[in-house]
Protein backbone atom coordinates (compact mmCIF):
# COMPACT_ATOMS: atom_id res chain seq x y z
CA UNK A 1 0.00 0.00 0.00
CA UNK A 2 1.30 3.44 -0.94
CA UNK A 3 0.25 6.50 1.07
CA UNK A 4 0.92 10.21 0.61
CA UNK A 5 2.91 11.63 3.53
CA UNK A 6 0.95 14.47 5.12
CA UNK A 7 3.76 15.45 7.52
CA UNK A 8 6.72 17.65 6.55
CA UNK A 9 10.10 15.97 6.86
CA UNK A 10 11.33 18.34 9.59
CA UNK A 11 8.72 17.05 12.06
CA UNK A 12 10.85 14.08 13.11
CA UNK A 13 8.94 13.01 16.21
CA UNK A 14 5.58 13.30 14.46
CA UNK A 15 6.75 11.12 11.56
CA UNK A 16 8.02 8.46 13.97
CA UNK A 17 4.72 8.51 15.85
CA UNK A 18 2.73 8.17 12.60
CA UNK A 19 4.81 5.21 11.38
CA UNK A 20 4.50 3.49 14.76
CA UNK A 21 0.73 4.03 14.64
CA UNK A 22 0.61 2.44 11.17
CA UNK A 23 2.49 -0.60 12.56
CA UNK A 24 -0.09 -0.98 15.31
CA UNK A 25 -2.72 -1.07 12.56
CA UNK A 26 -0.83 -3.85 10.78
CA UNK A 27 1.25 -1.90 8.23
CA UNK A 28 5.05 -2.07 8.16
CA UNK A 29 7.05 0.58 6.29
CA UNK A 30 9.13 -0.90 3.44
CA UNK A 31 10.01 2.15 1.37
CA UNK A 32 9.78 5.91 1.83
CA UNK A 33 10.50 9.00 -0.26
CA UNK A 34 9.87 12.72 -0.07
CA UNK A 35 6.15 12.46 -0.72
CA UNK A 36 5.07 8.80 -0.53
CA UNK A 37 5.53 5.89 1.85
CA UNK A 38 5.03 2.22 0.90
CA UNK A 39 3.73 -0.27 3.45
CA UNK A 40 3.20 -4.02 3.50
CA UNK A 41 0.65 -5.83 5.60
CA UNK A 42 1.91 -7.44 8.79
CA UNK A 43 0.70 -8.54 12.18
CA UNK A 44 -0.27 -5.49 14.26
CA UNK A 45 2.53 -4.84 16.73
CA UNK A 46 4.62 -2.17 18.36
CA UNK A 47 7.37 -1.10 15.95
CA UNK A 48 10.03 1.54 16.51
CA UNK A 49 11.51 3.89 13.90
CA UNK A 50 14.60 6.03 14.11
CA UNK A 51 15.49 9.20 12.19
CA UNK A 52 18.89 10.69 11.44
CA UNK A 53 19.90 13.67 9.33
CA UNK A 54 22.70 12.98 6.91
CA UNK A 55 23.47 13.91 3.31
CA UNK A 56 24.50 10.53 1.92
CA UNK A 57 27.33 10.25 -0.59
CA UNK A 58 28.56 7.15 -2.38
CA UNK A 59 31.67 6.98 -0.16
CA UNK A 60 30.08 7.46 3.23
CA UNK A 61 26.71 5.80 2.64
CA UNK A 62 27.76 2.16 3.11
CA UNK A 63 29.83 2.76 6.25
CA UNK A 64 27.21 4.96 7.85
CA UNK A 65 24.33 2.56 7.16
CA UNK A 66 26.41 -0.38 8.40
CA UNK A 67 26.65 1.25 11.83
CA UNK A 68 22.86 1.25 11.98
CA UNK A 69 22.59 -2.28 10.59
CA UNK A 70 24.92 -3.58 13.33
CA UNK A 71 22.73 -1.86 15.91
CA UNK A 72 19.62 -3.66 14.67
CA UNK A 73 18.16 -1.02 12.32
CA UNK A 74 17.20 -1.33 8.65
CA UNK A 75 17.47 1.69 6.34
CA UNK A 76 14.14 2.03 4.49
CA UNK A 77 14.61 5.36 2.71
CA UNK A 78 15.04 9.08 3.08
CA UNK A 79 13.12 12.34 2.81
CA UNK A 80 15.74 14.81 1.68
CA UNK A 81 18.43 14.84 4.34
CA UNK A 82 16.23 12.93 6.79
CA UNK A 83 17.13 9.23 6.83
CA UNK A 84 14.56 6.73 8.16
CA UNK A 85 15.34 3.41 9.85
CA UNK A 86 13.05 0.63 11.07
CA UNK A 87 13.93 -1.90 13.75
CA UNK A 88 14.71 -5.34 12.33
CA UNK A 89 12.44 -8.23 13.13
CA UNK A 90 13.60 -10.46 15.99
CA UNK A 91 16.81 -8.47 16.49
CA UNK A 92 17.76 -6.55 19.60
CA UNK A 93 18.27 -2.86 18.76
CA UNK A 94 20.64 -0.31 20.26
CA UNK A 95 20.44 3.46 20.19
CA UNK A 96 22.83 4.88 17.61
CA UNK A 97 22.23 8.50 18.56
CA UNK A 98 22.66 8.01 22.30
CA UNK A 99 25.28 10.72 22.54
CA UNK A 100 23.96 14.25 23.15
CA UNK A 101 26.50 15.83 20.81
CA UNK A 102 25.39 13.52 18.01
CA UNK A 103 21.78 14.59 18.51
CA UNK A 104 22.78 18.26 18.39
CA UNK A 105 24.71 17.63 15.16
CA UNK A 106 21.73 15.79 13.70
CA UNK A 107 19.19 18.51 14.44
CA UNK A 108 21.65 21.25 13.39
CA UNK A 109 22.01 19.61 9.98
CA UNK A 110 18.23 19.49 9.62
CA UNK A 111 17.95 23.18 10.50
CA UNK A 112 20.64 24.03 7.94
CA UNK A 113 18.82 22.00 5.27
CA UNK A 114 15.52 23.79 5.94
CA UNK A 115 17.24 27.18 6.04
CA UNK A 116 18.79 26.66 2.60
CA UNK A 117 15.42 25.72 1.10
CA UNK A 118 13.75 28.61 2.93
CA UNK A 119 16.27 31.07 1.48
CA UNK A 120 15.74 29.65 -2.01
CA UNK A 121 11.96 30.12 -1.76
CA UNK A 122 12.46 33.61 -0.30
CA UNK A 123 14.72 34.67 -3.20
CA UNK A 124 12.22 33.30 -5.71
CA UNK A 125 9.39 35.16 -3.94
CA UNK A 126 11.35 38.42 -4.08
CA UNK A 127 11.87 37.93 -7.82
CA UNK A 128 8.12 37.38 -8.27
CA UNK A 129 7.33 40.52 -6.22
CA UNK A 130 9.73 42.57 -8.35
CA UNK A 131 8.06 41.21 -11.50
CA UNK A 132 4.66 42.20 -10.11
CA UNK A 133 5.76 45.76 -9.33
CA UNK A 134 7.28 46.11 -12.80
CA UNK A 135 3.94 45.07 -14.29
CA UNK A 136 2.12 47.56 -12.06
CA UNK A 137 4.01 50.48 -13.60
CA UNK A 138 1.27 50.65 -16.24
CA UNK A 139 -1.93 50.62 -14.14
CA UNK A 140 -4.36 50.30 -17.07
CA UNK A 141 -2.18 47.67 -18.72
CA UNK A 142 -2.70 45.18 -15.87
CA UNK A 143 -6.45 45.02 -16.55
CA UNK A 144 -5.82 43.89 -20.12
CA UNK A 145 -3.00 41.49 -19.32
CA UNK A 146 -3.79 38.24 -17.51
CA UNK A 147 -0.16 37.61 -16.62
CA UNK A 148 -0.52 39.67 -13.43
CA UNK A 149 -3.20 37.30 -12.14
CA UNK A 150 -0.84 34.38 -12.74
CA UNK A 151 1.96 36.22 -10.92
CA UNK A 152 -0.32 36.93 -7.94
CA UNK A 153 -1.35 33.27 -7.83
CA UNK A 154 2.27 32.10 -7.88
CA UNK A 155 3.18 34.64 -5.18
CA UNK A 156 0.29 33.44 -3.01
CA UNK A 157 1.39 29.81 -3.29
CA UNK A 158 5.04 30.67 -2.61
CA UNK A 159 4.03 32.78 0.40
CA UNK A 160 2.08 29.84 1.80
CA UNK A 161 5.06 27.52 1.32
CA UNK A 162 7.38 30.13 2.84
CA UNK A 163 5.07 30.47 5.85
CA UNK A 164 5.00 26.71 6.34
CA UNK A 165 8.79 26.47 6.13
CA UNK A 166 9.09 29.34 8.63
CA UNK A 167 7.00 27.27 11.04
CA UNK A 168 9.38 24.40 10.34
CA UNK A 169 12.41 26.55 11.15
CA UNK A 170 10.82 27.68 14.40
CA UNK A 171 10.00 24.08 15.30
CA UNK A 172 13.52 22.80 14.58
CA UNK A 173 15.10 25.76 16.42
CA UNK A 174 13.07 24.91 19.52
CA UNK A 175 13.96 21.24 19.12
CA UNK A 176 17.65 22.13 18.86
CA UNK A 177 17.49 24.10 22.12
CA UNK A 178 15.84 21.13 23.83
CA UNK A 179 18.45 18.70 22.52
CA UNK A 180 21.27 20.94 23.72
CA UNK A 181 19.74 20.84 27.19
CA UNK A 182 19.69 17.03 27.20
CA UNK A 183 16.27 16.33 25.66
CA UNK A 184 15.84 12.99 23.88
CA UNK A 185 13.33 12.60 21.02
CA UNK A 186 9.83 11.79 22.21
CA UNK A 187 8.48 8.71 20.47
CA UNK A 188 4.81 9.20 21.33
CA UNK A 189 3.65 12.64 20.21
CA UNK A 190 0.40 13.77 18.61
CA UNK A 191 1.12 13.90 14.88
CA UNK A 192 -2.47 14.56 13.78
CA UNK A 193 -2.33 18.36 14.14
CA UNK A 194 0.68 18.60 11.82
CA UNK A 195 -1.06 16.23 9.42
CA UNK A 196 -4.23 18.36 9.37
CA UNK A 197 -2.24 21.53 8.71
CA UNK A 198 -0.42 19.89 5.78
CA UNK A 199 -3.74 18.74 4.33
CA UNK A 200 -5.09 22.30 4.58
CA UNK A 201 -1.93 23.69 2.92
CA UNK A 202 -2.09 21.23 0.02
CA UNK A 203 -5.84 21.82 -0.33
CA UNK A 204 -5.38 25.61 -0.55
CA UNK A 205 -2.61 25.25 -3.15
CA UNK A 206 -4.70 22.76 -5.15
CA UNK A 207 -7.79 24.99 -5.10
CA UNK A 208 -5.67 27.96 -6.22
CA UNK A 209 -4.26 25.96 -9.12
CA UNK A 210 -7.70 24.64 -10.11
CA UNK A 211 -9.21 28.14 -10.06
CA UNK A 212 -6.34 29.40 -12.21
CA UNK A 213 -6.84 26.53 -14.65
CA UNK A 214 -10.61 27.10 -14.85
CA UNK A 215 -10.10 30.82 -15.48
CA UNK A 216 -7.58 30.01 -18.20
CA UNK A 217 -9.93 27.49 -19.83
CA UNK A 218 -12.84 29.92 -19.60
CA UNK A 219 -10.78 32.58 -21.34
CA UNK A 220 -9.43 30.14 -23.94
CA UNK A 221 -12.84 28.69 -24.82
CA UNK A 222 -15.20 31.63 -24.47
CA UNK A 223 -13.02 34.70 -24.97
CA UNK A 224 -13.41 36.77 -28.11
CA UNK A 225 -10.74 36.53 -30.84
CA UNK A 226 -7.91 39.03 -30.47
CA UNK A 227 -7.55 41.68 -33.14
CA UNK A 228 -4.59 44.03 -32.99
CA UNK A 229 -4.23 47.13 -35.15
CA UNK A 230 -6.50 46.05 -37.99
CA UNK A 231 -8.44 48.31 -40.33
CA UNK A 232 -11.66 49.78 -38.94
CA UNK A 233 -14.52 47.29 -39.53
CA UNK A 234 -17.60 48.19 -41.55
CA UNK A 235 -20.13 47.20 -38.87
CA UNK A 236 -21.31 49.50 -36.10
CA UNK A 237 -18.84 49.64 -33.23
CA UNK A 238 -19.50 49.86 -29.46
CA UNK A 239 -17.36 52.98 -29.06
CA UNK A 240 -17.65 56.45 -30.53
CA UNK A 241 -15.66 57.22 -33.68
CA UNK A 242 -15.71 59.78 -36.49
CA UNK A 243 -18.41 57.96 -38.41
CA UNK A 244 -20.77 58.95 -35.57
CA UNK A 245 -20.07 62.66 -36.07
CA UNK A 246 -19.59 62.95 -39.83
CA UNK A 247 -21.48 61.39 -42.74
CA UNK A 248 -19.22 58.59 -43.96
CA UNK A 249 -19.73 59.64 -47.59
CA UNK A 250 -18.31 63.08 -46.87
CA UNK A 251 -14.89 62.21 -45.50
CA UNK A 252 -11.77 60.44 -46.74
CA UNK A 253 -9.59 58.25 -44.53
CA UNK A 254 -6.08 59.64 -44.31
CA UNK A 255 -3.83 56.75 -45.36
CA UNK A 256 -0.65 56.18 -43.37
CA UNK A 257 2.64 54.71 -44.56
CA UNK A 258 1.30 51.19 -44.05
CA UNK A 259 -1.61 51.83 -46.37
CA UNK A 260 -4.29 51.98 -43.69
CA UNK A 261 -6.68 54.77 -42.87
CA UNK A 262 -7.17 53.99 -39.20
CA UNK A 263 -6.48 51.44 -36.53
CA UNK A 264 -8.87 49.22 -34.65
CA UNK A 265 -7.93 47.00 -31.71
CA UNK A 266 -10.11 44.37 -30.08
CA UNK A 267 -8.92 42.43 -27.03
CA UNK A 268 -10.16 40.53 -24.00
CA UNK A 269 -8.84 39.50 -20.60
CA UNK A 270 -10.17 37.92 -17.44
CA UNK A 271 -10.85 41.32 -15.84
CA UNK A 272 -11.97 43.01 -19.06
CA UNK A 273 -13.85 40.50 -21.27
CA UNK A 274 -14.22 43.05 -24.06
CA UNK A 275 -11.99 45.98 -25.02
CA UNK A 276 -12.14 48.15 -28.16
CA UNK A 277 -9.82 50.90 -29.35
CA UNK A 278 -9.94 53.13 -32.42
CA UNK A 279 -7.40 55.61 -33.71
CA UNK A 280 -8.86 57.47 -36.67
CA UNK A 281 -7.92 60.53 -38.73
CA UNK A 282 -9.90 61.70 -41.73
CA UNK A 283 -10.05 64.58 -44.19
CA UNK A 284 -13.34 66.31 -45.05
CA UNK A 285 -13.05 67.88 -48.55
CA UNK A 286 -14.52 71.35 -49.07
CA UNK A 287 -14.68 71.92 -45.30
CA UNK A 288 -12.17 74.06 -43.45
CA UNK A 289 -11.41 74.47 -39.78
CA UNK A 290 -13.35 77.21 -38.03
CA UNK A 291 -10.19 79.34 -37.90
CA UNK A 292 -9.56 78.81 -41.65
CA UNK A 293 -6.23 77.08 -41.02
CA UNK A 294 -6.81 74.51 -43.72
CA UNK A 295 -8.89 71.52 -44.71
CA UNK A 296 -10.81 70.00 -41.83
CA UNK A 297 -8.94 66.90 -40.57
CA UNK A 298 -10.49 65.65 -37.31
CA UNK A 299 -8.75 63.01 -35.20
CA UNK A 300 -10.17 60.71 -32.55
CA UNK A 301 -8.68 58.24 -30.10
CA UNK A 302 -11.47 56.21 -28.53
CA UNK A 303 -11.41 53.32 -26.05
CA UNK A 304 -14.14 51.24 -24.47
CA UNK A 305 -13.73 48.74 -21.62
CA UNK A 306 -16.38 46.21 -20.64
CA UNK A 307 -15.23 45.20 -17.15
CA UNK A 308 -16.06 41.90 -15.46
CA UNK A 309 -18.18 43.71 -12.86
CA UNK A 310 -18.79 47.16 -11.37
CA UNK A 311 -16.10 46.70 -8.72
CA UNK A 312 -13.46 46.03 -11.39
CA UNK A 313 -14.84 48.93 -13.46
CA UNK A 314 -14.34 51.35 -10.56
CA UNK A 315 -10.72 50.26 -10.13
CA UNK A 316 -10.20 50.49 -13.88
CA UNK A 317 -11.71 53.98 -13.92
CA UNK A 318 -9.27 55.10 -11.23
CA UNK A 319 -6.37 53.62 -13.20
CA UNK A 320 -7.47 55.36 -16.41
CA UNK A 321 -7.82 58.68 -14.58
CA UNK A 322 -4.37 58.23 -13.07
CA UNK A 323 -2.85 57.89 -16.54
CA UNK A 324 -5.08 60.43 -18.24
CA UNK A 325 -5.18 63.33 -15.78
CA UNK A 326 -1.77 64.97 -15.85
CA UNK A 327 -2.76 68.56 -15.08
CA UNK A 328 -5.83 69.28 -12.92
CA UNK A 329 -6.04 72.81 -14.28
CA UNK A 330 -7.80 71.68 -17.48
CA UNK A 331 -9.93 68.89 -15.96
CA UNK A 332 -13.38 69.15 -14.46
CA UNK A 333 -15.52 66.54 -12.71
CA UNK A 334 -19.12 66.54 -13.94
CA UNK A 335 -21.35 65.27 -11.13
CA UNK A 336 -24.60 65.99 -13.01
CA UNK A 337 -23.90 63.67 -15.93
CA UNK A 338 -25.87 60.53 -16.70
CA UNK A 339 -22.56 58.72 -16.38
CA UNK A 340 -21.71 57.43 -12.90
CA UNK A 341 -18.35 59.18 -13.24
CA UNK A 342 -17.25 61.75 -15.78
CA UNK A 343 -14.02 63.73 -16.01
CA UNK A 344 -13.70 66.21 -18.88
CA UNK A 345 -10.46 67.55 -20.30
CA UNK A 346 -10.96 71.03 -21.73
CA UNK A 347 -7.39 71.59 -22.78
CA UNK A 348 -7.80 73.52 -26.09
CA UNK A 349 -5.25 71.44 -27.96
CA UNK A 350 -6.55 68.05 -26.84
CA UNK A 351 -10.08 67.85 -25.50
CA UNK A 352 -11.49 64.59 -24.25
CA UNK A 353 -13.01 62.78 -21.30
CA UNK A 354 -12.97 59.67 -19.15
CA UNK A 355 -16.33 58.19 -18.14
CA UNK A 356 -17.89 55.20 -16.41
CA UNK A 357 -21.42 53.90 -16.39
CA UNK A 358 -21.95 50.66 -14.50
CA UNK A 359 -19.24 48.25 -15.62
CA UNK A 360 -18.45 50.16 -18.83
CA UNK A 361 -15.51 52.58 -18.97
CA UNK A 362 -14.70 54.94 -21.83
CA UNK A 363 -11.77 57.18 -22.68
CA UNK A 364 -11.91 59.58 -25.65
CA UNK A 365 -9.43 62.12 -26.97
CA UNK A 366 -10.77 64.27 -29.76
CA UNK A 367 -9.52 66.99 -32.05
CA UNK A 368 -12.32 68.39 -34.18
CA UNK A 369 -15.05 71.01 -34.41
CA UNK A 370 -17.73 69.06 -32.56
CA UNK A 371 -18.21 70.27 -28.97
CA UNK A 372 -17.04 67.79 -26.35
CA UNK A 373 -20.60 67.62 -24.97
CA UNK A 374 -21.73 66.13 -28.29
CA UNK A 375 -18.99 63.46 -28.16
CA UNK A 376 -20.03 62.61 -24.59
CA UNK A 377 -23.66 62.33 -25.67
CA UNK A 378 -22.74 59.99 -28.54
CA UNK A 379 -20.67 57.84 -26.18
CA UNK A 380 -23.57 57.61 -23.73
CA UNK A 381 -25.73 56.25 -26.53
CA UNK A 382 -23.18 53.45 -27.03
CA UNK A 383 -23.49 52.14 -23.46
CA UNK A 384 -25.28 48.75 -23.54
CA UNK A 385 -28.42 48.44 -21.45
CA UNK A 386 -28.21 45.80 -18.71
Amino acid sequence: MKKFIWIDNWYIEEQAAWLSHMALQGWKLTKIGMFFATFEHCEPKQMTYRFDIYQLTSQSKIKWIESYEKSGWEHVGSRGAVQIFREKDNVETHEVLSDGEQLVRTVSLLKKDIMLRWLLILIQSIVVVVMMFVMLTGPVHIFLNDSLIAVVGVLFIMSLILFNMTLGLIHVSKLLKKVKSGYIFERKVNYKRKKKWKIVEVLIISVTLVIGLLLFLDKSIFAMPQAWLISIPEQELPIVYLKDTIDESKYIEIINNEGRGGFFTEKSSLLVPHYDQIIQRVEVPNVTWSDNRGTYTPVIFSEGYQARNVWVAKMLMNAVKKEYITDNYFFEYDEDSEFDELVINRRPSNIGFVARKGRFVYQVKYSGMEPIERIIELTLEKVPSE
